[in-house]
């Protein structure tokens, strides 16, 4: 790795081929999957298929997701985005009802929710954090906006999520360590593509599945250093 990164800091390259292929490369990736970022604006003004073609799309920029977590007394699962936070500040609340029982709860003392499926890439069953989409920040004509996510937006991931990723991508699991006992401890995280959502590990995955295929070593350097 050390000889990696000292043979690109200092091997002279031409910026502009390195631009022109960075530039080649994102723009291939994001032809073939701008689907996965697409958004409706208004759904009440026009009902569309969100995978059809309309001039009412919206192009994500980020999704936010929120942790779920198990009320001590009643044992019911809650969105903690929906009661824990304050959402014109974003900040949190020391201390909020439950919105089955009316108890008034810390998170610190509820039991995180957790979500059991089968991880093809490892070939067995795992146990992560469950975890919602709450909030989705898009541009429209140049605008931003921000709205709850709807049901073609969940639609949308449920059709990524039961996709399988057409690239490698690693699947190393966590040394151990300080630092990485804690996503372990917190989410249930132990190996490294778990800190990725399914729609942004494709991305990644097709971006480097690209990269690895040209002879500019200085792509790589970039991609990994980022």
């Amino acid at each position: 790795i050390a000889t990696f990164i000292s043979k690109n800091y200092n091997e002279p390259i031409d910026p502009n081929i390195f631009e022109k292929k960075a530039e080649k490369i994102i723009s291939q990736v994001e032809e073939q999957y701008n689907w996965m970022y697409k958004t409706i604006h208004n759904e009440k003004e026009k009902k569309d298929d969100l995978f059809g073609d309309t001039k009412n799309h919206g192009k994500i920029k980020y999704t936010v997701w929120s942790d779920v977590y198990i009320c001590p007394y009643c044992r019911n699962e809650y969105i903690y985005w929906d009661v824990g936070v304050d959402k014109d500040s974003y900040n949190n609340f020391d201390s909020y009802q439950c919105p089955y029982c009316n108890a008034e709860i810390k998170k610190k003392e509820c039991e995180r929710s957790m979500n059991e499926y089968f991880d093809s890439a490892l070939g067995k069953k795992v146990k992560l954090a469950k975890q919602k989409p709450v909030l989705i920040n898009y541009t429209y004509n140049k605008e931003r906006f921000e709205k709850s996510p709807s049901e073609k937006d969940i639609k949308l991931i449920k059709e990524i999520n039961d996709s399988e990723i057409p690239f490698w991508f690693p699947t190393n699991e966590l040394p151990k360590g300080y630092n990485t006992k804690q996503p372990r401890k917190s989410h249930g995280i132990t190996h490294v593509h778990h800190f990725y959502t399914k729609r942004n590990l494709w991305i990644v995955s097709a971006i480097w599945n690209k990269i690895k295929n040209t002879n500019i070593d200085a792509l790589k350097l970039l991609f990994t250093s980022f």
